[in-house]
């Protein structure tokens, strides 16, 4: 099918824009015009494709489009890359396609941008002249060329990334001088052309490079993976046949011998899982293991272990072929060369963290710490490391693996799956031992840092949350003592004061000087979605506050209370792995939501329960952690200052031979008060 005169001159002339308006081309007047011209034209049929793919629950244009012209911007995403090494570039990698929606949600006619691949041969004059900062993407992550795209991404990065050679904490791996010492025990794959079975090896201490893979060991016992235990263990240092082990499995070890690495660790393999000393000396190290592995390999898109590395891409229509006209050339007339157009594939695919293996809680550390990952997604490969998170086709994407601050780890990995909970702490402790050499003058407290206190306290959940089992005997305040989804409270700045006075803790028991109130009244009203404390604009000015409050500017004295909750965490979440958590979220658990009342008539904020029930007869006592004073206008229209408290509930344990100034945690709340803890002494309390 030829291509439409729109579409044989995209390219003419053009230069990369992200966010110009001046990038934006005129394709077609209207929807309803690339239709028709899609019957004629191949590109013009594949664009009308992708807008038909974005529309939900039916194919009908007028539902969903204004008729206005659809836009075009050829575009690098800001990131796309290309050079002899790893390096910044500035070469068309996509095409933005903008139509204009009739509705999305509560907004209304926002622009949306749909994004299609451009590519061509890698070594092409396009690719060279760097006038295309992409290239064709492989077939098959299990082929030759792949394998050797993975050689060649850990050679450069060997070779060029000096950030790559160093732990979170700044110590050089000593795999970039001489080799890592290799972990308690590995796989030795044998030679590259697999003329040996693999089979378990004691390490006795050795150095040599390793490989460590990172997957998902599956929720169906019956597809368990052949794991190691003290009755096969003699058996498997003698032997490992190759055809007795899942798929995931043996597509690392093709992996590992292609790039001429011997070891690799697994551990189902290389932990005797029956052995719980074996186990207790072993889970703590896992962090290690990964961050001083010479590359991670994750099996970021399969179920279990038997689904294997190298899946199936998904269905795409054919690319489009462009011809490139070199604009250096005299003759820009004459072809030399050609461009490729095709359809992205979903992010879903295509985005590591969007697959099973990112539910999984344990690779929160493992990602973090691993210094390079190849992983395995349904789209293809993608190459991660501490300076480059790229495809195997040239796109750069968000890299899972970058360290963000500490209370945004937790949150997204509390919303991970945990097989048994008393991994709670387990399965991040590689990751908090590495950061404490980082921050050598805090102190790590049961899921929490010393330096964060009392902030990090203002944890809450996403859904109802439910205790760890006691033995782990994690202390209340700490969001490890619960099961779930959760956050921390977004809404402070630094005009907050700290309420408290001195803080330590001791034995895990929170010792803190503070003032403390009984809460009397409450109104319960459940719903699926947390509520906004107190978002402030930069004149001090309140914009929202607890319960459905919502106003804007300065705040009226007589607030007005909405039968709905404002929920604003989707707002606040900035890259695709965690807004698609969400729908990992199981809101049939409802959270306990109350409203503080003064008088049976008046509500005063909120409190979020933690577990979702008040114990009849049982105090609730309300401890403020900060405060924060902004503006109102009173009657006459003046403005006076007006303060919201933001603290833990908490009440007495009930328990023989406890102090009776010991109390526990049931959740946080907020107030809008400027009096409400006037008159309040200090006194010493005791958090367990």
């Amino acid at each position: 099918m030829p291509l439409c005169e729109k579409c044989r001159n995209i390219f003419l002339n053009a230069e990369p824009s992200v966010d110009s308006p001046q990038s934006l081309q005129y394709h077609h007047l209207s929807p309803f015009m690339l239709a028709s011209s899609a019957a004629r034209c191949e590109l013009c049929a594949l664009f009308l494709n992708v807008l038909l793919d974005s529309i939900f629950g039916t194919n009908s244009l007028e539902h969903w489009f204004h008729d206005d012209p659809i836009l075009l911007r050829l575009s690098n995403e800001g990131k796309s890359v290309y050079t002899s090494g790893f390096g910044a570039g500035s070469n068309i990698s996509c095409i933005e396609l903008c139509p204009r929606l009739r509705r999305f949600s509560r907004f209304l006619q926002i622009k949306s941008t749909l994004k299609l691949d451009v590519y061509a041969q890698l070594g092409s004059l396009a690719i060279t002249q760097g006038q295309i900062g992409a290239w064709n993407p492989r077939t098959s992550s299990g082929s030759p060329g792949a394998h050797a795209l993975i050689k060649w991404w850990l050679e450069t990065c060997h070779t060029s990334h000096q950030e790559c050679h160093l732990t979170i904490s700044g110590e050089m791996i000593e795999d970039e001088r001489a080799q890592s010492q290799l972990p308690t025990r590995v796989i030795d794959v044998g030679p590259p052309d697999g003329s040996e079975e693999p089979r378990l090896i004691d390490s006795n201490g050795r150095t040599a490079n390793y490989v460590a893979l990172s997957w998902c060991w599956g929720s169906d016992p019956k597809r368990a993976p052949p794991s190691t235990l003290h009755a096969n263990l003699e058996e498997r240092f003698n032997c490992l046949p190759f055809a007795d082990l899942p798929k995931t499995f043996q597509d690392a070890i093709v992996v590992t011998r292609a790039i001429d690495i011997r070891y690799l660790w697994i551990d189902a393999i290389c932990i005797i899982q029956d052995d719980h000393d074996d186990w207790a000396r072993e889970a703590p190290q896992m962090g290690r293991v990964y961050q001083r592995s010479r590359l991670t390999i994750a099996a970021s898109h399969a179920q279990d272990s038997f689904q294997g590395l190298f899946l199936p891409h998904p269905d795409m229509p054919l690319p489009v072929e462009l011809p490139y006209h070199d604009p250096l050339s005299r003759d820009s007339s004459t072809q030399q060369g050609s461009i490729f157009i095709k359809k992205r594939a979903k992010e879903n695919d295509r985005q590591p963290s969007l697959g099973p293996l990112g539910k999984r809680a344990w690779i929160t550390q493992e990602w973090c710490l691993s210094r390079r990952t190849v992983f395995y997604t349904r789209a293809g490969l993608v190459w991660c490391c501490r300076c480059l998170c790229s495809t195997e086709d040239g796109h750069i994407l968000e890299n899972p693996g970058i360290i963000p601050h500490w209370d945004t780890i937790v949150e997204r990995y509390s919303r991970r799956s945990l097989t048994r909970s008393t991994d709670k702490l387990v399965a991040l402790q590689g990751l908090a031992t590495e950061l404490q050499r980082a921050r050598p003058s805090d102190h790590y407290l049961s899921g929490l840092w010393a330096q964060d206190l009392p902030l990090n306290l203002l944890w809450h959940g996403r859904q109802r949350l439910t205790a760890t089992p006691p033995e782990l005997r994690i202390p209340s305040w700490s969001w490890a003592s619960k099961m779930g989804s959760l956050t921390f409270l977004k809404y402070l700045d630094n005009q907050a004061q700290i309420c408290l006075g001195k803080t330590d803790i001791l034995d895990s028991k929170l010792i803190a000087e503070c003032q403390k109130k009984v809460l009397y009244g409450f109104a319960e009203v459940s719903h699926h979605y947390s509520p906004i404390f107190a978002m402030f604009h930069s004149d001090d000015s309140i914009k929202a506050l607890g319960f459905g409050l919502e106003t804007d500017g300065i705040c009226s004295r007589e607030p007005r209370w909405r039968s709905r909750f404002i929920y604003a965490h989707i707002d606040q979440l900035t890259n695709e792995e965690d807004r698609s958590s969400l729908d990992g979220v199981d809101y049939s658990e409802k959270l306990a939501v109350h409203l503080i009342m003064e008088n049976d008539v008046s509500p005063l904020g909120c409190a979020l329960f933690d577990s979702g029930s008040i114990r009849e007869g049982s105090a609730v006592f309300a401890i403020p952690l900060y405060r924060r004073r902004f503006l109102i206008q009173n009657d006459e229209g003046e403005n006076e200052t007006m303060s919201i408290f933001w603290g833990l509930m908490v009440r007495s344990y009930e328990r023989v031979g406890v102090d009776a100034k010991s109390f526990e945690r049931l959740g946080i709340f907020g107030v809008f008060s400027d009096v409400w803890f006037d008159g309040v002494l200090m006194e010493k309390i005791t958090i367990e």
